[in-house]
């Protein structure tokens, strides 16, 4: 409930149109469940009170942040380097309570890359690490066209 209040203020979406917006995007088990909880209340003038509150009778509380911290804590790199960025970085920004720290994003980035690109992006040739995300990505991208490149003249494609 929380990243849809987020989501509808920086949306700009007016407090009063919260619900019936929100009732537009359940999905599953919510939007099957829902006309039966909202029995006899208008939507399009129910209050975010209301409709945070029959979801969270019927449904409880959904923490989202475990599930997430144990995706990313599973994740590994399928595809290309720039898919797995996006994986990681989409899974990363649902991680608000206690988001990683710019140390934490690398080490973890690091170790979920295929094995031959985790030992080519440990060290830069000029002997430094990557400072932030997005500078190891930028290096892990170079070095996975390196590989291919390498791969594709030794006649390993």
């Amino acid at each position: 409930m929380s990243a849809l209040r987020v989501f509808f203020t920086l949306s700009m979406v007016p407090v009063q149109y919260w619900a019936a917006t929100a009732v537009q995007m359940l999905t599953d088990q919510a939007a099957a469940h829902f006309p039966n909880l909202a029995r006899g209340l208008d939507v399009l003038t129910m209050s975010w009170r209301t409709f945070s509150n029959l979801l969270t009778q019927a449904h409880g509380r959904n923490d989202r942040e475990p599930l997430v911290r144990s995706k990313l804590d599973s994740l590994k790199q399928e595809g290309s380097v720039q898919t797995h960025a996006r994986v990681f970085r989409e899974t990363v920004a649902w991680i608000t309570r206690m988001p990683l720290s710019e140390g934490d994003k690398l080490h973890r980035f690091k170790a979920n890359l295929a094995p031959k690109l985790k030992d080519r992006c440990s060290v830069k040739p000029d002997g430094t690490e990557c400072d932030n995300l997005d500078e190891l990505i930028s290096f892990a991208v170079r070095q996975e066209i390196n590989l291919q490149v390498s791969a594709s003249t030794s006649g390993e494609v």
